[in-house]
């Protein structure tokens, strides 16, 4: 029996772009046809509006807040969840710090990154974490399903 081990990363962005990045392992050999579509890895990403008008700040401690701290808890169960800030490229149009963004990670209990796709810095961090955190719960679930037997 050999193992197999599908993992799929949806990015959503509220800017309208996402993406789908997918990765089949087989030990080596070709990939079985009938493969189960179970477990995933989600990312849930969101631009983090200007603080400085009053209507997006209610917003944003309020629906957007509980809506982020209700996916941490719905998942970090069985997924693992992280804070990605982007564009740190951009440091001259910077209105949330670094600082704030690890603070509010802090405050959900996630891990913290900040990226910048144009200059392709820290892109490939949060993915290498994201795919250890589940490859120990894919092997968690391995042990789980050992011990029943």
């Amino acid at each position: 029996m050999h193992n197999t081990i599908r993992g799929k990363c949806v990015l959503l962005a509220t800017t309208g772009k996402s993406a789908l990045v997918q990765m089949f392992v087989s030990d080596g050999r070709e990939f079985p046809r009938n493969y189960c579509m179970s477990v995933s890895a989600e990312l849930v990403l969101k631009n983090i509006l200007i603080p400085d008008a009053q209507d997006t700040v209610v917003w944003f401690k309020t629906t957007f807040f509980q809506f982020l701290l209700g996916i941490v808890h719905l998942y970090s169960s069985w997924q693992r969840p992280v804070l990605i800030g982007n564009k740190t490229d951009l440091e001259a149009r910077r209105i949330i710090t670094s600082d704030d963004g690890e603070h509010l990670a802090k405050s959900f209990g996630i891990p913290f990154y900040e990226t910048s796709a144009k200059e392709a810095v820290g892109i490939e961090t949060p993915f290498l974490y994201l795919a250890k955190e589940y490859h120990n719960l894919y092997l968690k679930k391995i042990e789980n399903f050992q011990t029943m037997i």
